[in-house]
């Protein structure tokens, strides 16, 4: 991965094609950040049972369910990220629409409460 010091797009390859991807800076008050989140008691077995390899949307926990946070920790974060393209700069709509979609990750619902599963962007 280089960057243009001309235009400050980054340049990259996946599987042959070339990326160039543009830099979106966030808010002086936001960063995306990675966490891990310890409870006390586990929330998943660690080998599957049948209940866990049901196709069945996981049950919402109940108030009395909740299990209180021990710990947080943060394993990553950043003031900024990266938006690609194919072979093209990325347009502003798409940065926009990126934007979009990562601020509906962190501070809309949580897909996997609800049972949808995949949060990816």
């Amino acid at each position: 991965m280089n960057r243009d010091p001309d235009n400050g797009l980054w340049y990259a390859t996946l599987r042959g094609r070339t990326l160039l991807g543009e830099e979106v800076q966030l808010p002086e008050s936001g960063i995306v950040g990675m966490t891990t989140v310890t409870t006390s008691k586990p929330s998943c077995s660690p080998f599957p049972t049948p209940a866990s390899l049901s196709t069945f949307p996981p049950q919402i926990a109940e108030v009395g369910e909740l299990e209180m946070v021990d710990e947080v920790f943060i394993e990553a974060c950043a003031p900024r990220y990266v938006v690609w393209d194919h072979g093209r700069a990325p347009s502003p709509a798409a940065s926009l629409l990126q934007w979009m979609m990562l601020a509906e990750v962190l501070h809309g619902p949580s897909k996997w409460a609800q049972g949808e599963g995949d949060t990816s962007l």
